[in-house]
């Protein structure tokens, strides 16, 4: 029925098809992304509605995700623009607290903020331990996850690294690390949220994202990591 009517009323009718389909994308008001979809429909041919119609779920992911995308390149230009004019701007308003409960217990490795930490992976065991003897380490600390831990407040999301680390010299380190499983944009975010959080907290703070062997711009292998971080 609807390939039988003429090419805008196909178009009108796939775009609400594919809208309902995707969803509420708070905050994004839900003309606009109606208005995004019929762009995106203006130009296919019959043939291409008619595959539209059959994939109707594949067009959905892909057009939702292309969404998500240039909504937070959006976010991120804002929130660089008010960086610029003093609107947000890098405070205290974070302290360890006196004691923890993480949810699930790691192994003990020396060098700990509290006696024991929370659990970690194996690559972010194997960070933590290639580094918890520098004789500059003061303490580390397996920060705690949402709504416990320390966060950057970002762009996209609040970003909770995985590792606070204090040196003897008074430097502060935020370490992220990623092992092989990684999302590229998602990391090339946090790097570049983490790099300028760093650069506005002042010079006794650093953030470090530590990959194994893939890296993004901004980012450091943990090779190099461990080199810089015995020199802070």
């Amino acid at each position: 029925m609807i390939l039988a009517k003429p090419k805008d009323s196909q178009v009108k009718d796939v775009t609400s098809i594919l809208h309902k389909k995707i969803g509420n994308m708070y905050p994004i008001p839900d003309q606009e992304i109606k208005r995004y979809i019929n762009r995106v429909l203006e130009d296919f041919t019959t043939e291409q509605i008619r595959d539209v119609l059959a994939r109707e779920y594949t067009y959905r992911n892909r057009i939702k995700a292309k969404i998500k995308v240039l909504s937070n390149q959006y976010a991120e230009r804002v929130f660089d623009d008010l960086i610029r004019i003093n609107q947000i701007i890098v405070r205290p308003n974070w302290s360890f607290k006196p004691a923890i409960v993480p949810g699930k217990i790691g192994a003990p490795i020396t060098n700990s903020l509290y006696e024991r930490e929370g659990d970690m992976n194996d690559f972010e065991q194997e960070v933590v331990m290639s580094i918890a003897s520098f004789s500059n380490v003061q303490f580390w600390h397996r920060n705690l996850g949402r709504g416990k831990g320390f966060s950057i407040n970002g762009f996209q999301s609040d970003h909770y690294p995985d590792f606070i680390i204090g040196t003897k010299q008074g430097n502060i380190i935020l370490l992220e690390t990623k092992g092989g499983h990684l999302d590229n944009a998602d990391s090339a975010a946090k790097v570049r949220l983490g790099n300028r959080w760093a650069q506005l907290a002042g010079e006794r703070f650093h953030y470090f994202m530590v990959f194994r062997q893939k890296e993004v711009d901004g980012a450091l292998r943990l090779e190099r990591a461990k080199e810089l971080l015995r020199q802070l």
